[in-house]
Order: C-alpha cells, then structure tokens, then sequence
C-alpha cells in the first residue's frame, strides 16, 4: 500500500512538472527544439495553446525544417488571430508546395494587415508552372483581392495557355482592380490572341484605368487587332451633292482603321464605280478578287437636308452580314456626320 500511495505521488509529480513545463515554454525552447530536430515536439505545443511568440517560434522553426507533416499546422497558423503569427506561417509555407500550400498563401494576400499581404504576393511570384492550376482557380475566388493577385502572377510565368481564363475575367469581373490585374497579365504573356478581347475592353470598360490598361496592352502586344484583310470600298453617293461628303467618309474610314490597327486594309479602288442598286454583290465580288475576308462599303442617301449613311461590314466567303451602322445628319453639318458613322463603326467593331 505505502508502495503503491510513492508511486502515486511521483507519478502526480511528474505530471505537474510535465503540465508547468508545458506552460512555462518559451520561444526560445521553440527555437532550441527546432535545432535539435525535436518538430515533433514542437507541433505538439500547439495543443497547449501557447502564447503568440510561442506561436510565432513554432511558425518560424516549421518553416525552417520543411517537415512535410508541419503543413496541416502552418496553414491553421496562417489563419491566427496574431498578424506576426500569420506573417511567420505565411513565410514558412514559402518554403513547401502543394494545392493546399498555394490555397492557404493565396488567401493571404487579402489580409488585413499589409506586411503579411506584402508577403504572400512576394512569395505568389517565385511559383512555378506546378502552381497555375490553383492560380486559375483563384481567379473566381469571392475575395477580389485574392483575384487580382492570382491574375498578376498569371502573368508572369510565361503560360499562353491560361490566356482565355484572363480574358474571360478581363471582360467579366464585378471589381475593376481585378480587370486591370488581368488586362495586364495578358500583356505580360503577349497573348495576340487576347487583342479582340482588349479592343473590345478598351471601347466599353467602365473604369478610364481599366480602358487605358487594355490601351498599352494592345500597344505592348503590337500587330493588327483582328487577323484578317478587309477591303474598304469607296462609299457610294445616290446625288451629286453627297459626293463630297462620300470622298471625306471614305478618307476617314480608311483612316480610322489605319489608326486604330484593327485589321490589314487593302485600298484599291475598283475598276469601275459601284452600282447602288448591287452595291453589296459588286463590294463582296471585288473583295474576292483580291483575296480579301472582309468587305466593308457605304451608302449616302439624301432625303430633304437630311443626309443617311449606311456602313456595312461582310464576311466575303459566305456573305454574312457582320456589322451594319447608320447615321443620319445634316447636309450643313458633314463633317459631324462623318465623326458619329466612323466612331460608330469602329467602337462597334468585333
């Protein structure tokens, strides 16, 4: 029984010197532990609730022994309710890879506190290929902090294959910071095939810093928006006073399209005029004659002092029709009513 009652008291004793050693460590015994590569240890002190530097050590010697067994432990620690804490698991998690590394180090550029955001996206930059599937994925998360970052480091791992899921949120997300990051990503990558997509951003884009990304990103990628060579056909007047008016439209369609870079234009001028009543099968005939996708044509018509102009823009192997605008305006007021039908036309342009 004495036996028995010694046992008792030594094994009571222990387990209070066990319970007071377990509350009294500090991140120096972390850090000692971490030497000795005791990370067994250390992930159990996480069980005790220990205090924020505590927490913090543990974070810091995790991250350094890369202990594939660590991750479940450093990601719960990058959620603390200590910003220090969440900085130093956000670091130490630089260190591993994986789906639900890059998930928990994503969400963390939406942090609260700048110093641990700054870090998540310092460390989003030095991934890999391995990660673009978490990356695209991100792009539709709620956060449109976490958004945006996905869609900037996107950008810079020289991955053309994700160009349609940067389009898509480019055109489409509700946070305009989120577009710009995008538009900008599909300039880094050089996608060409994007150009539509960012002519299309630039002339219907609520946001003027989201227009002017899609701007220098088209000036970045270079070449001609739309692959294709269109003919522009001399614009036809039904009277003789529209004539000058023709010969002004057509110079500023010509123009318009120069400028704008939207396709290759071919400038010949047919042979013979164009017949109003055929004008459609006489563009498309020439057009095919020159080997040309595209043909686009107009119409003046005048009614009293009113002057109708009809552009049209067709698909010349099948004749469908791809664009049709019209204006109207006033004989004393041409040169208004050139700038409305080619603003039309080109800001309508797809």
């Amino acid at each position: 029984m004495f036996l028995f009652a010694k046992r008792s008291s030594l094994l009571g004793l222990a387990m209070v010197l066990l319970l007071v050693s377990a509350c009294g460590t500090t991140a120096s015994d972390v850090h000692d532990w971490g030497r000795k590569g005791q990370f067994e240890r250390i992930r159990h002190e996480l069980t005790v609730s220990p205090p924020t530097e505590v927490r913090e050590a543990i974070a810091i010697e995790l991250g350094s022994a890369k202990y594939p067994w660590a991750i479940r432990d450093l990601v719960l620690l990058s959620q603390d309710s200590s910003p220090q804490v969440r900085l130093a698991a956000t670091e130490a998690l630089g260190a591993y890879a994986g789906r639900e590394v890059y998930s928990a180090i994503l969400k963390r550029t939406a942090d609260d506190n700048k110093k641990v955001a700054a870090a998540a996206q310092r460390i989003l930059k030095t991934w890999g290929s391995e990660s673009v599937y978490v990356l695209v994925e991100a792009l539709s998360d709620a956060n449109y902090r976490v958004r945006a970052a996905a869609a900037q480091v996107l950008g810079s791992l020289n991955d053309v294959g994700v160009a349609q899921s940067l389009m898509d949120r480019a055109r489409q997300d509700e946070h305009s910071g989120v577009r710009r990051e995008a538009v900008k990503a599909l300039a880094n990558l050089g996608a060409t095939e994007a150009k539509p997509t960012l002519y299309f951003i630039k002339n219907t884009d609520s946001c003027p810093e989201v227009v002017l990304e899609a701007e220098r990103a088209l000036n970045r990628i270079g070449g001609t928006i739309f692959d294709l060579t269109m003919v522009v056909v001399p614009p036809v007047a039904t009277s003789p006073k529209l004539d000058k008016i023709a010969l002004s439209l057509g110079q500023s369609i010509r123009e318009a399209l120069v400028a704008q870079n939207l396709c290759n234009v071919r400038l010949e001028k047919p042979t013979k005029a164009m017949n109003p009543d055929t004008l459609a099968t006489d563009a498309v005939a020439f057009a095919r004659s020159l080997g040309a996708e595209q043909v686009l044509f107009a119409r003046l018509d005048a009614e009293g002092t009113e002057v109708h102009v009809t552009l049209t823009r067709v698909e010349v192997d099948t004749g469908k029709l791809l664009q049709q605008e019209r204006e109207t305006g006033l004989t004393t007021d041409a040169e208004g009513l050139v700038d409305k039908a080619v603003n039309c036309l080109i800001n309508r342009f797809k």
